[in-house]
Formats: C-alpha cells, structure tokens, sequence
C-alpha cells in the first residue's frame, strides 16, 4: 500500500525537507515559519521541489550512497592498518586515523556531486509540475 503525507511542524524557520525509505512511502514536511513568510505559489513550488525528490527516490539513493562511501572509507583504512600496524602498532594506528579523516574528505566529492545533482533533478521535477513562473 502506497503512502504520501504532509507534515506541518511548529518553527519561525522557514523549511521543508522529504522523507522515507521509498517514493511509496515516504513523508514531507513543512515548517509554519515557511507557510506564514510564502505566497500561496510559492509554497505550491517548495512543496513540488519535495515531492520531486520523492517521486526520484532521492532519500533511499542518499542513503545508500553515503553508506557505501562510509564502508569503503572504513574497509580501506582497516586493510592499510592491517598491514602497518604488523609493524608497528602505534604507527599503524596513526595511518589508520590518518587514513579515515583524508578518505572520508576525498568520499565527500561523489556525494556532494550527487547532493547538487539531486536538487536541480527535484527543481526541474518543481518547474515541470507548477510552472517556471512560481
């Protein structure tokens, strides 16, 4: 059975954001801050922006995209410390703390790749469904 809401939440700030483990179940909510500072069309445009990353499934892709990157981050500074640390074990402790912090910058590029990726996707999907003049 397939799923949508929307959520309203008590903050000035104005935000929205999507949510859920699938585009059939899945959740965005939106702040009152955001309703009591946009016109009418403009939160029609936010709240299309959202379910464009809904309907793209963007939440599950981040997800699992993060999560790969995490667990080579890990893998590969385990089999370096592996090796190292034979040696020694102070070293390869140090190569290993080394190791996680430049690999976890260096993982930050696909994912940011990706992060800018799936918000033009989610303005596009925004712009398609409410109009470019909202």
């Amino acid at each position: 059975m397939a799923w949508q809401e929307v959520w309203l939440y008590d903050s000035p700030d104005p935000n929205a954001f999507a949510a859920g483990p699938s585009k059939n179940n899945s959740m965005v909510a939106v702040s009152t801050g955001l309703l009591q500072n946009l016109s009418e069309g403009e939160v029609r445009t936010v709240l299309a922006h959202e379910m464009g990353h809904v309907y793209n499934g963007n939440m599950f892709t981040t997800t699992v995209l993060a999560g790969l990157m995490n667990t080579f981050v890990y893998f590969i500074s385990r089999m370096v410390y592996r090796q190292v640390a034979k040696r020694n074990a102070m070293l390869g402790f140090a190569v290993y703390f080394f190791l996680q912090i430049v690999l976890s910058i260096l993982a930050m590029i696909p994912i940011s790749w990706w992060s800018r990726r799936r918000e033009f996707s989610a303005d596009r999907f925004a712009a398609n469904t409410v109009g470019k003049e909202q």
